[in-house]
């Protein structure tokens, strides 16, 4: 008896979450992601925010749904995702957008780094970088299958002054000898 009320709990579970699915893709198409990091620019190392921002251009309200805490996430140079090197608690979450409002998720980068055996994080080299902003509001997928997401922004990173200052000074070094020897 107790397997068969097991059963029917389960076969109403997944018919509630169709039901949740279906009715949040309808809204689904109601928003719009965007992308933006607190600075345009970054020394090697420091800190970087990503912001993930949904907004409802609507004059109602828009819920959002998510399968568990992961909700927003950010893809760095196309192979980097913030939330790859993550755990999150399988329960049910949601976020409510106003009428012509937003709702925004600040991510802190991770710089590479090491625990036991395990390396987690991304290291940006020098140079400009890519990031895309992404939500996850597909209630049942796997990490990774995002719903939304925005268009690319560029930052840059660049050498640590400390760093530049040494560069700097080996080239006047060089330039001052190839002026001694000519």
């Amino acid at each position: 008896m107790k397997c068969n009320a097991d059963v029917m709990r389960n076969l109403i579970l997944m018919v509630v979450m169709v039901f949740v699915v279906s009715a949040n893709s309808v809204e689904a198409a109601e928003i719009e992601l965007s992308v933006a990091t607190d600075e345009p620019s970054y020394s090697l190392g420091e800190d970087i925010t990503v912001s993930v921002t949904a907004y409802n251009p609507n004059d109602y309200e828009v819920t959002l749904q998510f399968g568990d805490t992961l909700q927003a996430s950010y893809i760095m140079d196309n192979v980097y995702d913030w939330s790859s090197d993550k755990i999150f608690l399988q329960v049910l979450t949601e976020v409510t957008i106003g009428a012509v409002s937003s709702y925004n998720w600040d991510l802190d980068h991770d710089w590479e780094y090491t625990v036991g055996p395990s390396t987690y994080g991304y290291d940006l080299s020098i140079g400009t970088h890519s990031v895309v902003g992404a939500l996850q509001e597909q209630i049942g997928e796997p990490p990774g299958n995002y719903t939304y997401y925005s268009q690319p922004l560029e930052f840059e990173v660049v050498p640590e002054p400390a760093t530049l200052g040494l560069v700097l000074l080996g080239r006047l070094i060089l330039l001052r000898r190839r002026y001694w020897l000519a």
